[in-house]
């Protein structure tokens, strides 16, 4: 290895050194003022890659909501679906009671008839009671579907909400 003496340092390299020393708290001070190139490049880029996060959430939060809109909507059609279910099946039970209780009467009044009482007005009037018949087929639940198909109306209030994220990520840019 070669030797510099002290003439040769101060002739070649005490300059450079200067220079280096010059220069690298220039690059200090800027990166404290936020203004070093690779510094600047890396915040861009950061901030680029949180916008475009920041927009994907966005776009996800609407999209959830949404979801959760068309996930409310079935679950008050099934909840109103099941509550006329229930009314007819209550509906149902009530008038099964009755046509036993018409039955049980009328047959009541046919043996009091047999053994002679008048009882022509009371039967007339148990043959008038108009009690509905039993449900054959009893109606089922409409199943409802999700729908992830968008009407018009959200799909271009989608749009409009992508395209406002990309003119803010173009502008912030």
């Amino acid at each position: 290895m070669q030797q510099i003496t002290s003439k040769e340092y101060s002739a070649n390299f005490q300059q450079e050194i200067q220079k280096l020393l010059v220069q690298m708290a220039q690059d200090l001070k800027d990166l404290q003022d936020g203004k070093h190139p690779q510094f600047v490049k890396v915040v861009e880029t950061l901030e680029a890659t949180r916008l475009r996060l920041l927009a994907v959430a966005e776009i996800q939060y609407q999209l959830a909501i949404q979801q959760a809109k068309h996930t409310l909507d079935f679950t008050k059609q099934q909840i109103d679906n099941d509550y006329q279910l229930g009314r007819e099946d209550a509906r149902e039970m009530v008038a099964a009671e009755l046509r036993k209780k018409k039955k049980e009467l009328r047959d009541i009044l046919d043996k009091l008839q047999q053994q002679g009482v008048q009882c022509q007005g009371e039967i007339k009037s148990c043959n008038e009671l108009q009690i509905p018949q039993r449900r054959k087929d009893r109606k089922q639940a409409q199943q409802g579907q999700f729908n992830f198909k968008l009407n018009e109306n959200e799909a271009k209030q989608d749009l409009n909400i992508m395209a406002n994220l990309a003119e803010e990520f173009e502008g912030k840019k």
